[in-house]
């Protein structure tokens, strides 16, 4: 977690990357497609994100023209300069980030982000499954913070579903302001605000030149936060919370900001490294902003070339629970013990079968 008013981010507008280049030696994946009669193929969209499998083997042509129509919607987008965490257009303010493995689960990250045309052929699908051709849905909700209330704003598809606290499964199109959400750790969210549709293709990954990467700003939270360091490093200082982590290039890995010593090597955004001058601790309640980055979960903080990369941290934003992951989780369960509101609740096969049965009828 970070400061306000003292993370500022590069944010240029990418060059055009060049689709159909693979580099020697990695296989060509095509991609799937689905005979329709009387019709030609058509692309199928691919689950995402998917962090394994590289995006090799697409049509160049198509992906010129998609990756040209990502620039122009690119260009329509407004960039305020000097943007700051807490002023990021959820959704549409891009960042730039390194292509790292997933360390873990806690850790994600890709070196293969869906490339331009997978994007639109994702979005397209489901823009024709509503009938108002929804892409997207902006959320805001207020959940109990460990020392306030916490506010985050997420950035949806139109087609995903929320649980509310009542037990029903309700589309994001039909949420409104108010409604109780349950939130993937169990704890219940209020809706603030009515959820605010958007019907453009998101603007997709795009590569710079010296091989970093711009992707979108998806979800932004804010708490209140008892402790602070100042971090100091390149001439600059940015406060950020002790569980913040960085990449340290001495050690090959992301490690927490209070963990990393004077002189320790970190990356920084011009492909370099840079020295860690100091931190000093700061006991305080302050107010400070969470951020998550599709795709990649990384950043870079600061100003210049020296702006240093960051993870967007683990359960950065504490986001909505799925529906579906929750029924295959009883579904394939003999007993297991959830925590809700709370209490901690042990569930035998009898009462998984009933969980079923009754709210999740189709599984």
């Amino acid at each position: 977690m970070l400061l306000a008013a003292a993370v500022r981010v590069r944010r240029p507008t990418p060059p055009a990357p060049v689709p159909g280049r693979r580099p020697a030696g990695r296989p060509v994946r095509p991609l799937p497609v689905q005979e329709r009669p009387g019709l030609p193929a058509v692309l199928l969209p691919r689950t995402f994100p998917d962090f394994t499998k590289p995006n090799f083997g697409i049509d160049p042509r198509l992906e010129r023209a998609a990756t040209a129509r990502a620039i122009k919607r690119l260009a329509a987008l407004p960039s305020p300069p000097g943007a700051t965490i807490d002023t990021m257009d959820v959704g549409r303010s891009r960042l730039t980030c390194a292509a790292l493995p997933s360390v873990c689960d806690d850790l994600p990250g890709t070196l293969a982000p869906p490339t331009p045309r997978q994007v639109e052929a994702k979005y397209d699908w489901i823009r024709e499954s509503n009938p108002d051709g929804v892409t997207e849905v902006v959320v805001t909700y207020s959940f109990a913070g460990p020392f306030s209330q916490s506010e985050a704003r997420i950035a949806v598809d139109a087609d995903e579903h929320f649980r509310l606290a009542d037990g029903r499964e309700v589309s994001v199109l039909d949420l409104h302001r108010g409604m109780p959400v349950v939130l993937a750790d169990g704890s219940v969210g209020t809706l603030l605000g009515h959820p605010e549709r958007r019907y453009d293709v998101p603007v997709p990954p795009l590569r710079y030149e010296d091989g970093l990467w711009a992707s979108r700003v998806i979800g932004r939270v804010k708490h209140t936060a008892h402790e602070i360091i100042e971090f100091r490093w390149a001439g600059q200082v940015v406060p950020v919370t002790p569980g913040h982590e960085v990449w340290s290039a001495d050690r090959r890995g992301w490690v927490g900001a209070h963990e990393l010593y004077k002189g320790e090597m970190i990356r920084v955004c011009g492909n370099t490294v840079a020295p860690v001058e100091g931190m000093r601790r700061v006991p305080k309640l302050v107010e400070v902003f969470g951020i998550e980055v599709e795709y990649f979960h990384n950043y870079f903080v600061g100003t210049g070339p020296d702006a240093m990369l960051v993870h967007n941290g683990p359960r950065c934003v504490v986001k909505p629970a799925d529906p579906k992951a929750i029924a295959n989780a009883l579904s394939g369960s003999q007993s297991s013990r959830f925590f809700v509101n709370g209490v901690n609740v042990l569930l035998d096969n009898k009462g998984m079968k009933h969980i079923l049965a009754r709210h999740h009828p189709s599984f």
